[in-house]
């Protein structure tokens, strides 16, 4: 695995021209050195993101290609696609993912660790942190919106199968 720095920066300049709900609103410069204490990595079909950490371990996920489904007790839980960043509240809670992240197609994602990005939040002005935390709050209420969706959805199913 090698760092976003390592290589070049036709991949940091992508995002920075679209950049995904979790990093909307971040200036540039800013966005750019965030990605650059990410690790890239290519993960292959039906391979866990990260192996003996079914935890997460402190990580956030960013999918920049592929797909990666999080998995609980062989149900899948969610799916997400290029753009989609897993483990959102990384940053703000020692809470540990719950599930196994496994690609289901080759993929290619960045790993943040949450001591490399707490301490880049450290060397930045709080408003950035703001910006942050308010995408965070944004891409959970999303998830609970969907969550919801699915649990109605599946209600349906099962009044419909009675």
């Amino acid at each position: 695995m090698t760092t976003l720095r390592e290589q070049n920066n036709t991949t940091i300049e992508n995002i920075q021209e679209n950049p995904p709900a979790l990093f909307r609103n971040m200036p540039k410069k800013d966005l750019g050195d965030l990605l650059q204490s990410a690790v890239q990595r290519k993960v292959e079909a039906f391979e866990e993101l990260l192996p003996g950490f079914p935890d997460g371990n402190g990580h956030g996920f960013l999918v920049l290609e592929g797909i990666v489904e999080a998995r609980k007790n062989g149900t899948i839980i969610e799916q997400f696609s290029a753009g989609d960043f897993i483990g959102e509240a990384f940053l703000h809670s020692k809470a540990q993912l719950s599930c196994d992240l496994t690609a289901t197609v080759p993929a290619v994602v960045l790993i943040f660790n949450r001591g490399d990005v707490v301490q880049f939040f450290r060397t930045r002005p709080e408003k950035l942190l703001k910006i942050y935390t308010m995408n965070v709050i944004e891409a959970q209420h999303k998830h609970i919106i969907g969550l919801y969706k699915r649990i109605v959805s599946g209600d349906t199913q099962l009044q419909v199968s009675l």
